[in-house]
């Protein structure tokens, strides 16, 4: 566990370094990976204090994938102006491809502010929540990986409807037509990358 503390008034740049459990290096290409703080381990992403996530390199920017790996955090004072000071839970989470491409059919659609990747012809048999999805769309924002919360026809509450896929992204720019592959995902938080995260009050306030 690491334990890390920020004061409100301070824009921070946490440097992440990811190993295995015996401290060599992962190639992490093709990876994504997100930064959490919370109030309770069990609350959804959609209620995090902070959410961060390598989908936007101003949060999280990719230094070196091969031989670090790291990746370099971007929280701002604006960040947590707003949040009491206290300790609360976090986390950063990496997701890995795992093996080749799934063969899948059809496209997608996205829309600005929308999780939900709304599906033409797509074989939702072969995707699982934990999988990524590689995107190909024109507008560079639209060729992010993301992580797959749900598929259409589940019956759970985060159902996305039929033939559509629930994701852990909403920052496209809207588009239709979109190709994608879809894998396998290895996600793992690392037993190191988590612990408390103590927001603290400036004395010059």
């Amino acid at each position: 566990m690491t334990d890390l503390t920020h004061y409100k008034r301070d824009s921070v740049r946490w440097l992440i370094t990811v190993n295995d459990q015996n401290g060599n290096a992962v190639d992490m290409t093709n990876s994504s990976a997100k930064m959490v703080v919370k109030r309770s381990r069990s609350d959804e992403n959609s209620e995090s204090l902070i959410f961060k996530s390598t989908s936007d390199s101003s949060e999280i920017e990719a230094v070196d994938l091969v031989n670090g790996p790291q990746f370099r955090v971007y929280i701002s004072a604006d960040d947590v102006w707003d949040i009491g000071a206290r300790c609360f839970p976090w986390d950063f989470q990496t997701y890995r491809r795992e093996g080749p491409a799934k063969s899948t059919t059809g496209s997608i659609a996205v829309t600005s502010g929308s999780t939900v990747l709304v599906g033409t012809s797509l074989d939702l048999a072969i995707i699982k929540r934990g999988d990524l999805i590689q995107l190909s769309g024109v507008a560079a924002v639209n060729q992010v990986q993301v992580t797959v919360l749900d598929v259409g026809g589940s019956g759970r509450d985060t159902d996305p409807g039929p033939g559509n896929v629930l994701t852990d992204f909403d920052g496209w720019v809207t588009e239709s037509g979109i190709s994608l592959e879809v894998y396998t995902g290895n996600d793992k938080t690392p037993k190191e990358l988590r612990g408390n995260y103590t927001l603290t009050d400036d004395v010059g306030r």
